[in-house]
C-alpha cells in the first residue's frame, strides 16, 4: 500500500516539533510517519538559512505532483549506458549499482540504487523507451516464454531477474555483517494447502513468521514477507536466500518494496540456507508434520515464535535471539538516525 502524501497539516506540525529540536525519528512516531518520510520532507525544503517553511513545502508539493514523473535511467544517458553495461557483463541490479558508483567517486550522480534499476527495468523497458535495460537482466527478458520455449531454452534461469547463491556477496557467509536472511515455507498439510513463512537473520538467529492459512501463492508470500519485513531498518534487510520454490516467481517484487535483493539456492540444496532449516526444524515442535495451519491463529504462531527467539544460543554466547536482534535493531537506528 502506498503511504499518503504527508497533508498541510502535518507539515505545520513537523515545522513546530522541528523547532523544539526533536528527532526525525521522534517526529515520525509522533505522526505516525517512518522517520524517512520526515527527514526527506525537511531536508528537502529547507531555506538558505536551514529553516523550513510548511507553506513553501505544501505549495512546492503540489506542483512537484503535477509534473510528468522522468525516472533517473530515462534522463540520463550516461549513467543509464553504465549501468546497462553491468548487467549485459552478467552483473545483478545490486551489484551493477556497486559497480559503477566506485569509478566517479565523489559524485553522488552516479550513485543510484538497485530499486532504480528495477523501475527502470519495468518502466523503460515495458514501454519500449529503452531497449538496452529490456534486455539487460540475466534473463535477458522481460516477460515469460512459454513452456514450450522454456524446454527449448535448457538452463534459462527458473525465474526473470533471477540471481543464483553463487553470486550473493561474501560477507553473507561470514555472518559479520547484519541484515542477511533465510527464508522459506513450512507445509501445512496437503488438503489445507496452508502454510506459514518463516525468515531468520543470519547473525542473531532471529526469528519472523506470518500465516498463510489460505494459500501459498506467489502474491501472498512474497505480500506476507513485505508485510513483516518494510518495517526494518534498511541496515537489517540487505539480502534473502530461498530456494527455488514456485511462491519465489514474483520475487522482484521485493526488490522495490522493501528493498531488498534476494538470492536463490541451488536446485535440491537446503543445506545452502543452514540457519533456516535449522530453525524450521525448531518450529516443528509446536507445529509436527500435517498441521493444519488453518487452524492455527496468528497468537499461537506469534507465540511459538517469541518461545524460539527466548530461547539462550551457545553460538549468541547465551545470549537469546531476542537480545541480540534488539541490540542490532539499536545499533542500525543510531547509524540512521
Amino acid at each position: 500500500m502506498v503511504a499518503e502524501r504527508l497533508s498541510f497539516d502535518e507539515r505545520v506540525a513537523i515545522s513546530e516539533l522541528v523547532k523544539r529540536r526533536l528527532s526525525f525519528r521522534a517526529i515520525g512516531a509522533i505522526l505516525g510517519r517512518a522517520h524517512t518520510t520526515v527527514a526527506r520532507e525537511v531536508n528537502a525544503d529547507r531555506d538558505r538559512a536551514g529553516a523550513y517553511h510548511p507553506r513553501r513545502a505544501n505549495g512546492g508539493a503540489r506542483e512537484r505532483a503535477r509534473r510528468p514523473k522522468v525516472l533517473r535511467l530515462e534522463a540520463d544517458d550516461e549513467l543509464r549506458a553504465e549501468v546497462s553495461h553491468w548487467l549485459r557483463a552478467g552483473a545483478s541490479p545490486m551489484q551493477a549499482c556497486g559497480r559503477v558508483a566506485p569509478e566517479h567517486p565523489g559524485q553522488s550522480r552516479w550513485k543510484v540504487s538497485h530499486s532504480t534499476v528495477y523501475n527502470a527495468i519495468y518502466v523503460l523497458g515495458r514501454a519500449r523507451i529503452n531497449v538496452e535495460l529490456d534486455v539487460a537482466l540475466r534473463t535477458g527478458r522481460l516477460r515469460r516464454m512459454s513452456r514450450a520455449a522454456t524446454r527449448a531454452a535448457g538452463d534459462t534461469p527458473r525465474f526473470l531477474g533471477m540471481v543464483g547463491i553463487a553470486d550473493r556477496p561474501d560477507e553473507v557467509a561470514g555472518r559479520a555483517v547484519p541484515g542477511h536472511w533465510e527464508g522459506d515455507l513450512v507445509e501445512g498439510n496437503r488438503a489445507s494447502r496452508s502454510a506459514i513463512i518463516t525468515l531468520v537473520e543470519r547473525q542473531s538467529r532471529y526469528l519472523i513468521t506470518s500465516l498463510l492459512p489460505h494459500g501459498k501463492t506467489s502474491e501472498q508470500v512474497i505480500t506476507a514477507i513485505q508485510a513483516r519485513m518494510r518495517s526494518l531498518p534498511a541496515d537489517l534487510r540487505r539480502t534473502l536466500t530461498w530456494d527455488q520454490g514456485s511462491e519465489m516467481a514474483r520475487h522482484l517484487d521485493l526488490a522495490l518494496d522493501p528493498q531488498i535483493e534476494v538470492y536463490f539456492c541451488d536446485p535440491h540444496s537446503p543445506w545452502q540456507r543452514p540457519t533456516n532449516e535449522n530453525t524450521n526444524g525448531l518450529i516443528r515442535e509446536y507445529f509436527p508434520k500435517g498441521t493444519d495451519f488453518t487452524k492455527v491463529s496468528a497468537e499461537d504462531l506469534q507465540a511459538a515464535t517469541d518461545r524460539l527467539n527466548g530461547r539462550p544460543r551457545k553460538v549468541l554466547d547465551f545470549r537469546t535471539p531476542a537480545k541480540a536482534f534488539a541490540e542490532l535493531v539499536t545499533a542500525a537506528g543510531a547509524t540512521t538516525a
